[in-house]
């Protein structure tokens, strides 16, 4: 019954998304104020705010966490959901305990935890309240500052892997989640090895699970593009390797790459758009409002720095659909 309940409220909200049209018509709005002015129509952000669009978007992503955070239909995909917030604020915050720099701009929205609570915890070494492997990383920033080797890699490093540590776990329990952390991980851990082409900092620095073997890894750092190419062009991949050694072979950033990772748990729904059993419509309306809130950001600031519709159009995230 909860899952029907939470499936619901879901189906509810997603009558209420922006959707295609009106995101086109935002494109194609005279102005950036006309563009803003379709938010309206749906109330994206509650109130509207002249010029600061930064602030609706603020009150949208709060207002879907806390969605998450009090209707999810289980705790395994609240977490799921809600964990990479609190890792993200937990690599601010234990970053601040041992810096003088004033760090809490960079916080995201609250997770599972508050960020009072997080900063607090942090700052007192008071970490058994959390998972075990980010009790784990957190002791190992704490170590590689008081021993003077913290970088900011090493210490990003230690709680991505962590929070993929825990989204892994928790995916194990439920196959879609599976599915959607596979190709998270696949993601990471290509970019990873495509930018340092380096064997063993990819070992060092890779996150658990995903489907890519060990050999997979191994080429992805030392065999000749070319014969990447050949290695990747005809594998059903989930997710798109040869784009990405593709990419890297002429030297041009990853980022085509990693904004399909961005919309690969919304492309993965679309097949499941319309089923209705165990808790697909509340997943399939939470990665689409992100993609849609995403979606709205590209197109405000588009418009805000005078770009063409069809250069905003071929910024906006994949698969989205109202």
């Amino acid at each position: 019954m909860n899952a029907i309940y939470s499936n619901a409220l879901a189906k509810s909200r997603e009558n209420k998304m922006l959707g295609v049209e009106r995101l086109y018509r935002m494109i194609d709005a005279p102005d950036f104020f006309d563009a803003l002015k379709i938010l309206s129509e749906v109330g994206f952000g509650g109130v509207e705010v002249d010029g600061d669009y930064e602030k609706l978007i603020e009150r949208e992503l709060s207002e879907l966490y806390a969605f998450v955070r009090h209707d999810a239909p289980n705790e395994n995909f609240k977490k799921f959901f809600l964990y990479p917030n609190d890792f993200h604020n937990v690599e601010v915050f234990i970053k601040g305990k041992h810096t003088p720099i004033d760090v809490d701009f960079m916080t995201v929205e609250d997770g599972i935890y508050s960020k009072d609570k997080l900063k607090n915890d942090i700052m007192l070494d008071n970490y058994l309240a959390y998972p075990k492997s980010l009790q784990v990383a957190l002791g190992k920033c704490d170590l590689e500052f008081a021993n003077g080797t913290a970088t900011g890699l090493k210490v990003s490093s230690l709680i991505k892997k962590a929070v993929y540590s825990e989204l892994f776990a928790i995916s194990k329990k439920d196959k879609i989640l599976k599915e959607i952390y596979d190709a998270k991980a696949d993601f990471a851990n290509v970019s990873i090895a495509l930018r340092s082409r380096d064997y063993s900092f990819t070992l060092e620095h890779r996150v658990v699970g995903g489907t890519l073997s060990e050999n997979d890894i191994r080429a992805l750092t030392e065999e000749p593009f070319d014969s990447l190419k050949e290695r990747f062009k005809t594998r059903a991949e989930k997710v798109n390797v040869y784009s990405a050694i593709e990419d890297a072979s002429l030297g041009k950033p990853l980022a085509e790459f990693e904004k399909n990772a961005e919309s690969f748990a919304v492309k993965k729904l679309k097949a499941k758009k319309y089923e209705i059993s165990g808790i697909y419509p509340f997943v399939n309306y939470c990665f689409n409002k992100l993609i849609e809130i995403d979606n709205v950001r590209i197109v405000l600031a588009g418009k805000q720095a005078g770009l063409d519709s069809m250069d905003i159009k071929g910024r906006l995230r994949d698969s989205y659909e109202g």
